[in-house]
């Protein structure tokens, strides 16, 4: 098949995950702005109405101020996948081990583990070195060409 058929499937694919994931962000984000702010887990029609506003105000002007959702999706990916994946069940191994931290059986996965953390976040780096720039930090990327 074409290569045009699969950028074309990956953007259809990509615009219905945003779809999806709005609105299971939004009650979370309100639930906890009304709780945060005003200790309340009830709210009025109008509160919630301004929220939901406010909410879509911001998630807009950054889609505006980050046009290339690529960009956005790699900085998210770099960040949580790498934190949840890595970071954290290292951490808690490390933690929950009754050796020190560098005894050999905690030194070898934090070396490990931890050259995955640096290139994961050295990925989040780059992409937003790019993103400042607006050069490409690492050559001809088409993953990035293709959807420009």
């Amino acid at each position: 098949m074409n290569r045009d058929y699969f950028c074309l499937a990956a953007a259809v694919v990509i615009c219905v995950v945003l779809f999806a994931a709005f609105p299971v962000n939004y009650v979370p984000f309100r639930n906890q702005f009304f709780k945060f702010f005003f200790n309340k887990t009830e709210y009025s029609q109008k509160a919630n109405l301004i929220v939901t506003s406010l909410y879509c105000a911001v998630v807009v002007t950054i889609a505006i101020v980050f046009p290339k959702i690529t960009q956005v999706l790699s900085i998210l990916g770099g960040l949580c996948s790498v934190t949840m994946c890595y970071f954290i069940p290292t951490y808690a191994y490390v933690k929950l081990s009754s050796n020190r931290w560098y005894h050999l059986d905690n030194l070898l996965p934090i070396i490990f583990f931890g050259s995955l953390i640096i290139i994961g976040y050295t990925s989040v780096v780059i992409t937003i070195t790019e993103m400042v720039t607006g050069k490409q930090v690492l050559g001809n990327r088409p993953d990035i060409i293709a959807f420009q």
